[in-house]
């Protein structure tokens, strides 16, 4: 994300008209869920609205206040075991509830095992919820990191980390009404299906689909984006060191978050020359960096990647999956297989990208002695 879009969010973030608070019993879903449950705060002191006690953005643990939501969507539907290790984002840094940031209808949640939580109704009045059709839209803004030399306080924000998470929630849903009334990419992402006949050739290198191991809710989601993600890095190869993580984690000294194209050849990334700089970061690694046909087979020892940019303001990765489907992590969100729409996605160019252009697939290839493979998440190799 750059320094304007930056700025544009914190603008958005000052409009306080669609501020709603939230109490128990609030109606959730999950993007992964079959039902939806109640949002329970037990243990809350007394601090009511409309007779229900409100909640607070601590409010987030699994079979406490987060209750199961049917069946998983994930492999062959098992009974849902919500999994979180993180708060709500998106709360209300200047109200506090019994000792936190109170809980906003627009505030959000991810599960480890790849779903993002919304808020169907407060528990107040009924409201339309952020469903899976928009909840797509909000993983992907600041999907790239943050432009280095970013000051947060030079944007006069107080208790960064929740300002900054709920100024990116708006500005998702402010660009998912943008996105939606010119219904762009709209007729092409209703047509997807999991047919397998639509699925993209895989070459049986694909790295392992497991958002577990990068949806934490503590550093390793919050110093990894998009570009780590597809390369299967949670920390520098060449220096062992973990990446720059979002405000959220680090606070107003943040640098930034995850790895940004250009980081390890040390070369200057512009519109122009965005591609060959991740070529000659990959060959800094030893790893070829390849266009390739959409419908085209990867080599061996190799998997494939698509991009999608907005010039001169973000990028965003995908990778694809064994199964041939394809994944993301958006920002400090958690990996997900879903796109803008909350379909999963079968191929990248015709998912809902919103306001983001596709740009192509390439391939990554790394051969089974480069001694950086260790480094990856996802390191053996497959038989």
């Amino acid at each position: 994300m750059g320094e304007k879009g930056f700025k544009d969010i914190m603008k958005i973030a000052s409009d306080e008209k669609a501020i709603e608070y939230v109490v128990e019993g609030a109606t959730l879903e999950c993007s992964k869920g079959i039902t939806s449950s109640k949002l329970a705060t037990p243990g809350r002191k007394r601090i009511c609205i409309g007779n229900r006690l409100q909640a607070n953005i601590k409010d987030s643990k699994p079979n406490k206040n987060i209750m199961p939501f049917g069946k998983c969507r994930r492999g062959k539907k098992k009974p849902c075991t919500p999994k979180i290790s993180m708060q709500w984002i998106g709360g209300k840094s200047d109200v506090i509830v019994d000792g936190a940031p109170a809980l906003l209808a627009t505030s959000k949640l991810v599960c480890q095992f790849g779903g993002t939580i919304c808020i169907k109704d407060s528990g107040q009045s009924t409201r339309r919820c952020l469903d899976n059709k928009s909840t797509g839209s909000l993983l992907m803004v600041g999907a790239g990191a943050l432009a280095p030399g970013i000051n947060i306080k030079d944007a006069q924000v107080s208790n960064s980390a929740l300002v900054v998470a709920a100024a990116t929630m708006k500005a998702a849903n402010n660009i998912s009404k943008l996105h939606n009334s010119k219904g762009a990419n709209s007729t092409k992402s209703s047509q997807q299906t999991t047919d397998k006949a639509e699925l993209l050739p895989t070459s049986g290198y694909e790295l392992e689909y497991n958002p577990g191991k990068w949806n934490d809710g503590a550093r390793t989601q919050y110093s990894t984006n998009c570009f780590a993600y597809s390369l299967d890095l949670q920390f520098n190869p060449i220096t062992g060191e973990k990446f720059p993580a979002h405000p959220i984690w680090d606070g107003p000294t943040s640098r930034g978050q995850g790895l940004s194209p250009g980081k390890l050849s040390g070369l200057e990334r512009t519109p122009e020359s965005f591609i060959s700089v991740v070529a000659e970061d990959l060959k800094v690694l030893g790893w070829d960096f390849v266009p390739i046909g959409e419908t085209e087979r990867a080599p061996q020892y190799a998997y494939k990647v698509a991009l999608v940019i907005r010039t001169g303001v973000d990028y965003h990765w995908y990778r694809q999956n064994p199964d041939g489907t394809w994944s993301h992590k958006p920002g400090a969100l958690g990996v997900t297989d879903l796109d803008f729409s909350g379909q999963l996605i079968i191929n990248p160019r015709l998912s809902d990208l919103s306001n983001y252009e596709f740009v192509g697939y390439f391939y990554i290839r790394i051969l089974p002695d480069n001694p950086y493979r260790s480094k990856m998440v996802t390191f053996t190799i497959p038989k």
